[in-house]
């Protein structure tokens, strides 16, 4: 925890009160950067990566699809495959598509192909061991045991 946002996130982080505030700060802290930095420079993109993650903690799996869905192809043209945020997005876009109330097949099958890649990508970038690379290898888990249970049924 770096920043006093991150602080302030982490603080309002422990009841339903404090999720619709941090959402807000959240919120704020991604509109002031993207204001200031443009919607292509890594602070912009750092903090669409803090608004998912509250966004996921509240199960806000639409707002977060469609707040990844143009901010992917920007942190690939500007940062590239390989580099951790572009990652760590992706996985965000990811777990919003399968953890969705009802997903789709299409989307459960779209969940489980790009975890496929970002668990590869994550391996080759950070190793086996890595947090990231744990974490990805987690939810492509879930992914493909979600994915099963649908095709059965």
């Amino acid at each position: 925890i770096s920043s006093p946002v991150e602080k302030q996130i982490l603080q309002y982080a422990t009841d339903d009160w404090s999720y619709m505030m941090m959402d807000h700060v959240v919120q704020a802290y991604f509109k002031q950067d993207a204001y200031i930095f443009g919607p292509l420079h890594f602070n912009t993109l750092c903090a669409v990566h803090g608004l998912c993650n509250t966004l996921l903690l509240q199960d806000k799996f639409a707002e977060v699809k469609s707040l990844l869905r143009p901010n992917i192809p920007r942190a690939i043209s500007t940062l590239g495959q390989q580099h951790h945020m572009t990652l760590v997005l992706r996985h965000s876009y990811a777990t919003a598509l399968y953890a969705d109330e009802g997903p789709s097949l299409d989307d459960l099958i779209e969940a489980a192909t790009t975890l496929e890649s970002v668990v590869r990508t994550g391996r080759r970038v950070f190793g086996d061991s890595h947090p990231h690379t744990e974490s990805f290898q987690g939810s492509l888990a879930h992914a493909r045991k979600t994915l099963a249970a649908a095709r059965a049924s």
